[in-house]
């Protein structure tokens, strides 16, 4: 024991800082993040229907008009 301005007071060792344990996010957090990730597969899912929609629609008139009774002109536009 060491006096101290008259008091006593005992030594204390130095101590090791103690390594943080990561804790798992809580119930809350891990349904925002899998609320966000959801959202996300969501918009990208429509953007392709919104692009693949009106492409397919297009390919499939290319190909009726190319079935149709055209000039050799027209059939080469129509299959280029």
């Amino acid at each position: 024991m060491v006096r101290v301005g008259g008091n006593m007071a005992k030594r204390r060792k130095p101590t090791k800082p103690k390594a943080r344990k990561r804790k798992a996010p809580p119930a809350a957090a891990r349904k925002r993040e899998e609320k966000g990730s959801g959202a996300i597969e969501a918009a990208l899912a429509g953007v392709a229907h919104d692009i693949r929609t009106p492409l397919t629609g297009v390919v499939a008139l290319a190909e009726l008009l190319a079935a149709s009774d055209l000039g050799e002109r027209e059939r080469q536009w129509a299959t280029a």
